[in-house]
Parts: structure tokens; C-alpha cells; sequence
């Protein structure tokens, strides 16, 4: 799972997005705050539905469908419609008053079957929320090391801004020497959050990161294997329910 070109393959997408389509039909706004309500209704009438009808969704779909449902849930529509929507459905990100904040734990720190290490690296920032979120080019960051390895050990540093794109961004900060690759979808890269510790610069790319995988994971650099989250990794959206 932590290859960076592995896909999930849902099973009859089509006809699943047709059907989270009348969900969504079926929710009331509440004129007053623009929130949605009722959204665990829809989709459980949906799901009662499907099993009259003695239709049994597949694992994937049954994701899909949950996914849906906790975005459907979620407060802040700028935050929601934003490049940060899988963070925000993951709990990675929040918002309190005009201020989102992202926390990530980075506990997948090599190329390994996936379970959570004995140690987690933090790292927090946050960025002003107006009509639309929008990257700074400084970002300032903390980061916190603790867990199984002895004494906990924190950094702080800027990030700047190297590349931007819909689909991905890419920031670096020279003192402590840090990269942090971030996502949009799984799409590009299978991965929502990669970082760096101690990169090489000339190395890091968001549109080739397939191709440094792949190389990290024949052994090659084994020490530069880019930090992971477990919970910008997993497929089951059952432990982010609100």
C-alpha cells in the first residue's frame, strides 16, 4: 500500500457516483449558515435500499459511499471544496475561526508493510482562511519527534514555496533541511503527503515522484525513504467518522 503508484480499483464507480448523487438530493441546507444536515439519513436510506433490493456493495464502494457521508457532514465549505478536502475528511485539517490548521503525523517512516512505527513525527502549520485558501510562499512550520526512540526532539523552520499546481504542492526549507509534498488526490501519486528529511533538492519533483519511488524502494537512497502517514494512507474511512 505504500507504493507510490498503487491505485484503488472501485467496482461499478458509475453506478455509485449515480446513486450518491440522489443522497445529495435528498439533504436539506439550512438557509441560515449554509451547513448540511440529514446526511447520515441519505445515506443510510441508500444503503437500506440496497439491501430490499438484496444489492451487495463491494469493500470499495462501501468506502466511497462513506466517504461521501462525512464529507457531506463537514462545516466549512471553502475548506471542503479546497485542495485540503481529503485532510479535512481525514481530521488532518481543521478550522477555527479564520484559521485552518494542519497537524500530520508522519508514523510510516520507511518502505514497510504499513503499520504505524513505535515513534511519530509531527508537523504543524496554519494558514489564513478568507473567501478561498490560498499557499502562502513562507509557511512556517514546527515539527516534534517522540515515541519509542529516547528523548522527544522538536524544529521549527519557513518552508517555501517551490512548486504549485491543482493537483500538488511542494515546499523546502534549507534550515533544518525539510521537503514536504502534498496532494490533492491519490491520483498523481498515491500518496496525499510525502517528507523529506534531509533531501536532495534536485531530486524532489512532484511530477516525477513515481519514478524516485520506485528507485527509493529497489534500495536506493533507503535513507532518504520520505516520511508517511497512516492516516493519509489508509482506504477505510470508518475511523474518521465524526
Amino acid at each position: 500500500m505504500g507504493r507510490c503508484y498503487y491505485e484503488i480499483k472501485l467496482v461499478s464507480l458509475c453506478v455509485i457516483c449515480a446513486t450518491l448523487m440522489d443522497c445529495n438530493s435528498s439533504v436539506h441546507r439550512d438557509d441560515s449558515d449554509g451547513i448540511l444536515d440529514d446526511a447520515s439519513h441519505g445515506v443510510s436510506s441508500f444503503k437500506d435500499s440496497l439491501k430490499a433490493e438484496k444489492v451487495e456493495l463491494s469493500w470499495a464502494e462501501e468506502q466511497l459511499v462513506l466517504r461521501n457521508q462525512i464529507l457531506i457532514g463537514l462545516e466549512n465549505n471553502i475548506l471542503k471544496e479546497s485542495f485540503l478536502q481529503e485532510f479535512y475528511i481525514r481530521r488532518v485539517a481543521r478550522v477555527n475561526s479564520d484559521t485552518v490548521y494542519v497537524a500530520i503525523g508522519f508514523n510510516l517512516h520507511g518502505n514497510d508493510c504499513g503499520a504505524p512505527d513505535c515513534y511519530q513525527t509531527d508537523l504543524r502549520f496554519h494558514i489564513k482562511l478568507g473567501d478561498s485558501l490560498q499557499f502562502p510562499d513562507s509557511l512556517p512550520y514546527k515539527e516534534r519527534e517522540y515515541g519509542c526512540i529516547g528523548d522527544s526532539s522538536s524544529v521549527s523552520g519557513v518552508f517555501q514555496l517551490l512548486d504549485q499546481s491543482s493537483e500538488h504542492l511542494v515546499y523546502s526549507s534549507i534550515k533544518p533541511r525539510r521537503t514536504l509534498v502534498l496532494y490533492s488526490s491519490r491520483e498523481e501519486c498515491g500518496n496525499y503527503a510525502l517528507y523529506f528529511n534531509s533531501p536532495n533538492p534536485d531530486r524532489i519533483d512532484a511530477k516525477n515522484m513515481d519514478k524516485l519511488m520506485k528507485e527509493l524502494e529497489q534500495g536506493k537512497d533507503v535513507d532518504r525513504y520520505p516520511y508517511r502517514s497512516w492516516a493519509l494512507t489508509t482506504f477505510e474511512y470508518g475511523f474518521f467518522k465524526r
